[in-house]
């Protein structure tokens, strides 16, 4: 699992540590500088969230106009419906990356947005996450610099994606997905990109993005059989 998130750190350990139990929390926490954590998915630390209707923002990153906010990583196991999450990794020029996230919900109808983001040269971002439970409606952005890492799987139908990676290189994404899903993927400059896709039946509407410069490559096993779903687009090459 990529090399256990980039070797994790903090010496196994979380410096916010939630075990939640019961619906409707509402939580934010906002973590400024460099080597957060909050974990579980066995860097291990808790974080451990049970109950329906959460919402969860999270932030990691500078606050200020200055420094960095590296080799920040979040380990979620969360079972409950109608989760909102939002995270954000790293939010200014200095920041060198080495983010990493790691989620597993079980539980339907989720709004999930995760942005990781460097804006310096070593960065190294990994993502992973398990959905068990439909309804979907994702946005994950890995931005900038370096080695980018996706992999996500959902168990579950009626899933809309929107997956980016961009800029400079160093793409890789696998995207599993059961029935009914309407997935946009963008993969851009400069070159490097991958990309592995699994849709199951019907739905599809299918848009990928590999730009600049050169590299690109890309693999989709799709199974809709129509019921007036399908649609594939794709382009490669040129920006």
């Amino acid at each position: 699992k990529r090399t256990a998130a980039m070797n994790a750190s903090i010496e196994n350990g979380c410096n916010v540590c939630i075990i939640q139990s019961g619906a409707n929390a509402n939580i934010d926490i906002l973590q400024d500088g460099n080597g957060n954590f909050i974990v579980d998915e066995d860097w291990s630390g808790p974080a451990l969230i049970t109950g329906d209707n959460l919402v969860l923002n999270i932030k990691q990153g500078n606050v200020t106009t200055t420094g960095s906010s590296d080799e920040n990583g979040i380990g979620l196991y969360i079972n409950g419906n109608n989760t909102n999450l939002t995270i954000s990794q790293g939010d200014h020029a200095n920041d060198q990356g080495e983010h990493k996230i790691i989620l597993d919900i079980n539980g339907a109808s989720n709004v999930i947005s995760l942005t990781q983001y460097d804006g310096g040269t070593l960065s190294k971002h990994f993502f992973e996450g398990h959905i068990d439970g439909g309804s979907n409606n994702l946005t994950i952005t890995q931005k900038d610099n370096g080695q980018k890492t996706f992999f996500l799987d959902v168990n579950g139908n009626d899933n809309e994606g929107t997956f980016i990676q961009e800029d400079t290189g160093t793409h890789y994404l696998d995207v599993t997905l059961d029935a009914d899903h309407e997935v946009n993927i963008t993969q851009r400059g400069s070159g490097n990109h991958g990309a592995r896709v699994d849709l199951d039946g019907y739905s599809t509407d299918f848009d990928l993005i590999q730009q600049g410069s050169t590299a690109q490559n890309y693999e989709i096993d799709n199974t809709c059989s129509n019921a007036l779903g399908c649609t594939i687009n794709t382009t490669q090459g040129t920006q």
